[in-house]
């Protein structure tokens, strides 16, 4: 029989083994705690702490819709020269003049504003918003996975378009600032101020920046007085500016023609305003400033590759042409190209059997 000394020599013994085990545990405990602050809490709160002030650098940058860099200041017309740097072949001048100004969403025509929706986005009224936890896991991706894609949204446009035009090299850094703007504008506007903000500086072609230079460009007439089929031929422009009803009038027209289909079927205007809109091209009356006078087509290609070379220095081609007052000398030889225009006008002349200009008027003759 166990006597009762051994008994509690037994019970002496668990109980130590128990506190012994209970300390380890204890001490296991503490080296696993201090581990995982060190390898796992410290580093994510310091890459929580660097990105928070990262977002706030940026998002301090965002400017206010109605902000002069928002507007775009005019510096002054851009002029391009022939090859003596002497001869003007072409002033680019803002189609507005002094008489830009911010238009107020409320005055332009319903059927502009749905139609630029339909267009660019569809669902923004309802779904732009601001989600921190989804900004925060695409800057995560966008800094450990790879690059993300152009923001897909309204917003986004918005800010490539106006706030923070991409360089010619797109990298995560970048990308990290255009979703960290997308998310400040969410957070601090309403859908409809970012959508008033969008038309007002919109790219329409044809240095037609806002929906209300577009208007005096192609239709001269102001933004608020545009009919159906001419708010349908403008909502096309932004997605693609090189559609615009100058440069591409029959892309124009296609394009005019698709938005007008949007509108009928989501019931935005009626089928006899459908009609009434498709009964006959739509007239274009293009503001004449923005013409070359001088060989025309040269000139647009001078420009084009203007903005190219801008653009792969980093700045915003298209916009600097337009409105910064830059004096750009081409390889055009004035009197060569007037020489060789005036051969081909007489030689078709001749082939129409058409009486040809006098000699006088040809100096290649």
């Amino acid at each position: 029989m166990t006597s009762v000394a051994h008994l509690i020599r037994r019970r002496r013994a668990r109980i130590k083994r128990k506190q012994r085990a209970l300390s380890t545990r204890r001490t296991l405990g503490t080296v696993f705690a201090v581990a995982f602050t060190l390898v796992v809490l410290l580093p994510v709160g310091g890459v929580g702490a660097v990105g928070l002030s990262y977002y706030n650098r940026i998002a301090r940058a965002l400017p206010a819709p109605q902000s002069e860099s928002t507007l775009t200041p005019i510096i002054g017309a851009s002029e391009f020269y022939d090859r003596s740097g002497q001869q003007v072949i072409w002033r680019v001048e803002d189609p507005l003049g002094d008489e830009r100004e911010w238009l107020s969403i409320d005055n332009l025509p319903p059927y502009l504003i749905q139609a630029t929706l339909l267009r660019e986005d569809p669902d923004f009224l309802r779904t732009a918003r601001f989600a921190p936890y989804q900004t925060f896991q695409q800057l995560a991706y966008n800094e450990f996975q790879a690059p993300l894609g152009p923001n897909p949204t309204l917003t986004g446009r918005l800010v490539r378009n106006a706030i923070a035009p991409p360089p010619e090299v797109i990298n995560a850094n970048y990308r990290a600032r255009e979703y960290i703007l997308v998310a400040e504008l969410h957070r601090r506007h309403t859908p409809r101020e970012i959508l008033e903000w969008h038309l007002n500086t919109n790219d329409y072609g044809n240095s037609a920046y806002g929906i209300d230079a577009a208007a005096r460009v192609y239709f001269d007439k102001r933004a608020e007085d545009l009919s159906i089929a001419e708010a349908a031929m403008l909502a096309a422009v932004p997605t693609s500016p090189r559609y615009n009803p100058l440069d591409d009038e029959t892309a124009a027209r296609g394009r005019q023609g698709e938005v007008l289909r949007d509108l009928v079927i989501n019931e935005v205007i009626t089928q006899a305003e459908y009609n009434t809109a498709t009964i006959s091209p739509t007239p274009i009356r293009p503001t004449p400033v923005q013409l070359p006078r001088t060989a025309p087509d040269y000139a647009s290609y001078a420009r084009g590759q203007a903005e190219a070379i801008l653009d792969s220095l980093g700045y915003d081609g298209t916009r600097m042409v337009a409105r910064e007052g830059l004096k750009i000398t081409t390889a055009l030889d004035v009197e060569l190209f007037r020489q060789a225009d005036c051969l081909t006008q007489t030689h078709l002349a001749r082939l129409n059997s058409a009486t040809p200009p006098p000699a006088d008027d040809c100096p290649a003759l």
